[in-house]
């Protein structure tokens, strides 16, 4: 089958046997869709040490194809759409048995969903509706980590929310700080069209950091207080100190991006830090506790702004090339 791994760098596209079911509790799955993750983009740049062959794609949606004969708990049968999460957790060490299974030291990470199938354990996958778009059911764990990240900032009905840069990321974070009754909610991205779509979804103001004065338009919007929530979704260096500098007094700033290595907060004065006694979330490290929700909520998104860049694996760097230089908000495979 063909599939897509890390070149070293960049990507291609290989010939590899089909997966098989190697345990019991096995399911295959022919894959319809897989979503290129701003942590493929890292990994096609080389910035981590992976070898060259490494199976890449983590996000998806398909049709289950087989099971094995201990797949029986969730109800699956061949024919079922599905979705998935990356990752198998032990369930027996400290941090799965306290409640942060998303830190488990025994994690066992299956990637390679940029492929025609793909084997994961029935203990990852969510079974979908019948008539599920499955385009959009590749977006579910995406949404799941952004979901995550609002559970974190604790955002509720009247908090003011700003969102740091409008790729797939922070549209969708957008879209959930509206569902959760967040006020002001403002988009901050470089590009227009970005900034368009985030007012078509609800954001109630956007700011071009290239054009305007970011903190003095936060002002005006806030009324000098600045944000309660400030998430940053670019991953860019220069929005790093920017994101602290929004945020209000008693705020959260949360950085939910993945950045390239060697990206620091620049120097804070710690003066502004004692006064401002913000909360600062570093990351947000995986999400499997919030899957199933992140399904029952997806079909109350627009997510068709992010599914218009849809690749064939023929396509290869195409879509990471699109991703990475901001022509796409999210670019699909269709498997």
């Amino acid at each position: 089958m063909k599939a897509l791994v890390y070149a070293k760098p960049g990507v291609k596209v290989i010939d590899i046997p089909e997966p098989q079911l190697q345990n019991p509790d096995d399911v295959r799955i022919k894959m319809a869709y897989s979503s290129v993750c701003g942590s493929d983009l890292h990994i096609a740049a080389g910035e981590y040490d992976l070898p060259e062959g490494f199976p890449m794609g983590h996000e998806g949606a398909g049709t289950v194809v087989e099971l094995g004969p201990e797949a029986k708990t969730k109800g699956l049968k061949v024919g079922d759409k599905v979705t998935f999460y990356f990752n198998k957790y032990c369930g027996k060490c400290h941090y799965c048995r306290n409640g942060k299974e998303n830190f488990c030291t025994d994690v066992k990470m299956v990637v390679g969903a940029m492929s025609e199938y793909f084997v994961v354990s029935e203990q990852q996958v969510y079974l979908l509706d019948s008539n599920a778009n499955l385009a959009e059911a590749a977006l579910i764990e995406p949404i799941s980590v952004c979901m995550h990240g609002l559970d974190l900032c604790k955002i509720k009905s009247g908090t003011s929310v700003a969102i740091s840069g409008g790729g797939g990321i922070g549209q969708i974070t957008m879209q959930l700080a509206k569902l959760a009754g967040a006020s002001n909610v403002t988009m901050i991205e470089p590009i227009t069209w970005k900034r368009d779509i985030a007012l078509e979804n609800g954001a109630d103001y956007v700011i071009d950091p290239i054009n305007e004065d970011v903190c003095a338009r936060v002002a005006e919007i806030t009324d000098g207080y600045m944000f309660d929530a400030v998430i940053e979704c670019s991953g860019a260096a220069a929005a790093v100190k920017t994101a602290y500098d929004i945020t209000g007094r008693g705020g959260t700033l949360e950085y939910l991006a993945t950045y390239r290595s060697g990206v620091n907060m620049e120097s804070i004065d710690m003066v502004s830090a004692f006064n401002k006694e913000a909360t600062i979330i570093s990351g947000v490290y995986q999400s499997p506790y919030v899957l199933e929700r992140s399904a029952k909520i997806y079909k109350r998104l627009n997510l068709s702004p992010l599914i218009q860049n849809v690749y064939s694996l023929a396509d290869g760097e195409k879509a990471f090339e699109n991703q990475r230089n901001g022509k796409s908000l999210k670019s699909l495979y269709r498997l």
